[in-house]
């Protein structure tokens, strides 16, 4: 859980970084519940966090993509249709 407060603290700090310049502002402050940074401070990203961030974006990427089927069960129709379509292809080849 820790690692999922700690994205979606990035994905708050993309809005400081989108519409402020990178200065902390109040609405950051109060929905992100960041408490390591101050009003008005102007916040950078080291490159470490940079690779934290998108290592965990791929883990929950991995995460959904698993488990999307158990939510949307698949249609064989439209699979059987492109394995058709792909033997077509490969066999002008």
């Amino acid at each position: 859980m820790e690692e999922f407060q700690t994205v979606a603290r990035w994905f708050h700090r993309r809005h400081v970084y989108e519409h402020n310049g990178g200065e902390v502002d109040e609405r950051y402050l109060k929905e992100s519940g960041d408490t390591t940074v101050r009003l008005k401070q102007h916040i950078h990203e080291t490159q470490e966090e940079a690779h934290a961030l998108i290592g965990s974006m791929v883990k929950m990427a991995r995460n959904v993509h698993r488990g999307f089927h158990e939510i949307v069960e698949p249609v064989d129709e439209p699979i059987k249709a492109l394995k058709d379509k792909e033997a077509r292809m490969a066999a002008y080849r």
